[in-house]
């Protein structure tokens, strides 16, 4: 499926995707560990394609592929939703 980066907290390394074709607009976790592997962080409004998996805790994104840009070093996804 497919969704953006909603939020990110760099410090912790974790953040959340929101579906494109989620009318809930549900979110779903994202560790950093699921991004492709020496990338900088996302930053926010990034096309995502990604798996699903179900927790105990929620929906966990995985296998995390960049679709749109590449993730900018220079405007990391911080803190926060955007409208």
């Amino acid at each position: 499926m497919q969704g953006r980066i909603v939020n990110w907290l760099d410090d912790r390394g974790f953040g959340f995707i929101e579906r494109v074709d989620d009318q809930d607009c549900r979110k779903t976790f994202v560790h950093v560990s699921a991004l492709p592997g020496g990338e900088p962080p996302p930053h926010l409004r990034v096309l995502v394609q990604y798996d699903v998996e179900t927790t105990p805790k929620g929906l966990k994104a995985v296998n995390v592929s960049y679709v749109d840009v590449a993730p900018r070093a220079d405007v990391p996804a911080r803190y926060g939703d955007v409208a």
